[in-house]
């Protein structure tokens, strides 16, 4: 036989031992079957029935709810999933026996699908209704006829998700068990209203916090056995910040500042377009004039020729003096600075700042994610 054949025998082995050995080994194999022979023999024990001697008295359940992690919250879908044990225990009158008679067994394990088991159902499932457990699930009987029942299942429930606040909300989701046919006469729900939610196994999630937990009996209100666990969950900020809305910050703030950008190009455009509409017989003031021709020469603007004028009627007809062959340059007369020129001048100005500040920003911010992915690069 091949090891995994040797294993797989021996893991059943084991299942089977699960179910057909007790927890008092004195007792023989014959002892074992007597006593399985007689709790499930069908002309005894029907499991579709109520295991109550008088029909008219309500069968109490006892409820104990085990969060083991919590699996997903999902904004989009408004749902909650969590992984649970829900562990019920009820007295079935009708499976008991004398362990003095049975080799001094006091408990065995047999599958649900044996014993009658209550008709309990996740209420706010946003899934088919499904069976808890399963046909072959172990449940624990002791003689006195005490079951304890404890299917672990995986659980997605509806959670009305709020966003407001996000990634600083606090939510409250909560999963509601209730019976499918029986009513408060047939059935009636205990829980540990002091300790409602055991989270010892619970595994703490790494984008919510378990604040608080409160379980609720809604027999009353619903006519129908019925008990609600409501959770109170926080959102890890720093999970979020770290892990979503720092690696985003970098392009949302580079976006941020091409805006920025655009917006004041809309603005300057706009008052060049007054400067140049302005009359032609407004004077241009000296500070204005001034900054004008700072910046041509800043920008490399050529200066065009009609800034200054020569007058063709005053040239110098004076002969030079003797020996000399210098003669005077004729006067020069500026023209004035027209509002038109000044909005020329802006306007180049204004094109050459913008463009070196988008690409200076692009470069930079650019700079920043290629350095910042390769420091933090994943490393096996």
């Amino acid at each position: 036989m091949t090891p995994w054949g040797t294993i797989l025998a021996a893991l059943a082995l084991l299942g089977l031992t699960t179910f057909l050995l007790p927890v008092a080994q004195a007792s023989t194999k014959s002892e074992v079957y007597a006593l399985y022979s007689m709790l499930f023999d069908a002309n005894f024990y029907n499991k579709d029935v109520r295991p109550v001697d008088n029909s008219s008295k309500s069968l109490e359940i006892f409820v104990t709810y085990s969060l083991l992690s919590l699996v997903s919250v999902d904004e989009k879908s408004q749902t909650m999933t969590t992984n649970t044990i829900l562990e019920l225990e009820w007295n079935d009158e009708y499976l008991s026996w004398d362990p003095v008679n049975y080799g001094g067994i006091q408990s065995i394990l047999a599958p649900q699908k044996k014993m009658w088991i209550p008709d309990i159902t996740v209420g706010n499932s946003v899934k088919a209704v499904e069976e808890l457990g399963y046909s072959n699930f172990p449940v624990r009987l002791w003689y006195e006829g005490y079951i304890i029942w404890s299917p672990t299942v995986l659980l997605t429930t509806s959670c009305d998700i709020v966003v407001t606040y996000y990634p600083f909300d606090t939510q409250i989701c909560s999963i509601q068990f209730e019976t499918v046919i029986s009513d408060s006469e047939e059935l009636d729900i205990f829980i540990d209203t002091t300790d409602p939610v055991k989270t010892a196994r619970y595994s703490q999630d790494g984008s919510w916090i378990l604040v608080a937990s409160s379980a609720e009996n809604l027999s009353d209100q619903s006519g129908k056995p019925a008990i609600k666990f409501s959770f109170l969950l926080k959102r890890r900020t720093t999970f979020f910040i770290v892990n979503i809305i720092l690696p985003t910050s970098v392009l949302a703030l580079y976006l941020t500042v091409l805006l920025g950008f655009s917006a004041l190009s809309v603005v300057v455009t706009a008052t060049i377009l007054r400067l140049h509409h302005k009359p032609s017989t407004d004077k241009v003031g000296r500070r204005m004039s001034q900054l004008t021709m700072f910046l041509m020469r800043l920008t490399l603007m050529k200066q065009d020729d009609t800034q200054v004028h020569v007058h063709p009627y005053h040239k110098n007809s004076v002969a030079p003096s003797p020996g000399t062959d210098r003669i005077s340059s004729p006067p020069k007369y500026a023209e004035p600075l027209t509002w038109q020129r000044v909005a020329e001048v802006l306007d180049w100005t204004c094109l050459l700042l913008f463009t070196c500040l988008v690409l200076l920003t692009t470069v930079t911010f650019m700079a920043i994610l290629s350095i910042g992915g390769a420091i933090n690069k994943p490393s096996l």
